[in-house]
This record gives C-alpha cells, structure tokens and sequence, in this order.
C-alpha cells in the first residue's frame, strides 16, 4: 500500500454482508453497527446476496480491504461461501468477521456429529470439497467465526 506524504494510507474499506432489515441478526451482525470508527471508514456497502463478480473487481485493488460478515453466509452442506465472497479474499485484502452456517438441521444430542459437519462447512469456505484441511485464501487478514470449535482459512 502507498503511504502519502502525512503518513496515512488511503484504504477503500467495503462493507459485505446480508442487508436483510426483516432479520433482526442480520441488521446487528455487521461490525459496522458498533465501531464508530470503523462506519467512518467505510466507503462502500455490499449485500452479498445481490453483489456480483463485476461489483468485486471494480472495487478490488491494492488499497482495497473487504470486511465480509457476519452472520451466516456458509451454505450448510459443504458449500461454503458464495463465488462472490470468495473472490472477494482472493483479489483484495479480507476481514471475515463473525461468520457462520444457517444450518438448522444439527442433532442436540450429538455434538460430535455436529462439529464434524460445522468443520465440512468451514472447509467449503476455501472451496476445498475434500476431506483435508481449511485451505488459507491468500488476502485474508483476520477471521473470526461465531461457531465453536471449526477452523477459518489462517491470515
């Protein structure tokens, strides 16, 4: 990143998550709802669900930081994130903050079977189908995920 001549970088951070108003989680979910600081910074705002690959490549530069989530934007099943998030933490720097599965199907009394399945879905985020472990996406910075004990793509 270029630093200008009062020391300070000039950074495009763009905001992607569920804008779903009906979804009380989904209004709240955004870091952008509690770090004043943070909306100050913000240039531009994405609802994943109706961003496109064309969206993310006209704002993806080296002065670009995506800060995806949070909520459930993992496909429960193994399909991880969409295309578009995905690309987004491979063209630009990412922040994958508070993310998760709307998985509504997990057995109460069977926690093993759940983290196994919580672990499938995670593994999807890096769009590895296999068995093998959370591959790193190459521009995240930071993640962070809601559910316990599954692994994130490592900064």
């Amino acid at each position: 990143m270029k630093f200008h001549s009062n020391g300070s970088r000039r950074l495009r951070i763009v905001e992607m998550h569920r804008h779903d108003e009906q979804n009380i989680g989904d209004v709240f979910c955004s870091p952008f709802e509690h770090f004043a600081l943070l909306r100050s910074l913000r240039t531009t705002s994405l609802d994943v669900r109706d961003a496109t690959l064309g969206d993310v490549a006209s704002l993806a530069d080296n002065q670009t930081v995506f800060i995806v989530g949070g909520g459930g934007l993992i496909t429960p099943g193994g399909g991880g994130f969409s295309l578009v998030e995905y690309t987004a933490c491979k063209v630009a720097k990412c922040i994958l903050w508070s993310i998760g599965t709307n998985a509504r199907s997990y057995d109460l009394r069977n926690a093993m079977a759940n983290a196994d399945r919580l672990r499938s879905d995670y593994r999807a985020i890096s769009h590895n189908r296999g068995t093998g472990a959370v591959k790193p996406l190459p521009g995240v910075l930071l993640a962070g995920g809601r559910d316990f004990g599954v692994q994130l793509p490592e900064p």
